[in-house]
């Protein structure tokens, strides 16, 4: 379990220095060791650092698209494929545990919901038929039902932190959470 958490560490400080590769390198090490040894959160905590290193490879393209080419755009899709899934895997593990934990669905649900608006944000940029059926069954209703739980559960636990992160992406996305 020590190796598994180390692994995670290591992944973070490689994001920070923008070493993408060996960061999700560490990531599916140390989801592979936690599998391998029954460790349970730390399968899930290293897909939440996953998670959270495809979303800004993303996310920075995104504030970049100016440079955009084919190899950005294949390999963004690439990205948005594989993390698709992942948080996906994530979320349903996460509401499958015996022991749920109200702040790591939450925590979830924002991730999943970040993800749908990256790949919605990449599918109108580029509006090609493979954009179109990554983005299938994704809507704009869904991504804001996400949010509005995900922010619910973090009221519910009195998550300050989160609720301010969940609140600013809605914002920065032209989301309204509330009703009016």
């Amino acid at each position: 379990e020590e190796r598994v958490k180390s692994l995670r560490g290591i992944a973070g400080v490689q994001r920070m220095l923008e070493q993408y590769d060996d960061a999700i390198l560490a990531c599916e090490e140390s989801i592979l060791l936690a599998r391998a040894c029954g460790y349970v959160a730390g399968v899930t905590r290293a897909q939440v650092v996953q998670c959270e290193i495809l979303l800004g490879m993303v996310e920075k393209d995104e504030q970049n698209q100016s440079n955009a080419d084919k190899e950005d755009h294949d390999r963004d899709f690439k990205i948005l494929t594989r993390i698709r899934a992942v948080g996906e895997n994530l979320l349903e593990t996460e509401k499958s545990k015996k022991k749920l934990k109200a702040g790591d669905i939450a925590r979830a649900l924002f991730i999943v919901a970040r993800i749908y608006m990256a790949i919605v944000i990449f599918a109108k940029a580029t509006a090609t038929q493979n954009d179109a059926a990554l983005s299938k069954n994704i809507t704009m209703e869904g991504i804001v039902a996400l949010l509005k739980e995900s922010k619910e559960m973090f009221e519910s636990a009195n998550d300050t932190s989160w609720i301010k992160q969940v609140v600013g992406f809605a914002q920065k996305h032209g989301v309204q959470l509330e009703w009016t």
